[in-house]
């Protein structure tokens, strides 16, 4: 199944929960906090800015996620959408 977006909305994968902390704990399911930032795989075409395989930040609670063969989905809006992350 091939899911394409349309208009001003985002397909992006969401990164996955930290499972440790720093110091090597481990963080039992129920606290873990989900992260707020996902991988683009796919924008719609008024979406300018940002492209397939940016790593983007996005608001608390705007997203709709679903799950398709194991892996779990994101469908964001472009206004949601608040930063870009970059390794700089």
């Amino acid at each position: 199944m091939h899911i394409q977006p349309l208009q001003d909305y985002l397909l992006a994968e969401a990164d996955k929960a930290t499972e440790k902390t720093p110091s090597g704990l481990y963080i039992p399911e129920r606290v873990k906090e989900k992260p707020h930032t996902a991988s683009v795989i796919a924008t719609g075409s008024m979406v300018d800015g940002i492209t397939p395989s940016d790593v983007i930040l996005y608001k608390n609670y705007s997203a709709t996620e679903f799950k398709q063969d194991g892996k779990s989905y994101l469908l964001i809006k472009a206004e949601d959408v608040i930063a870009k992350v970059t390794d700089a």
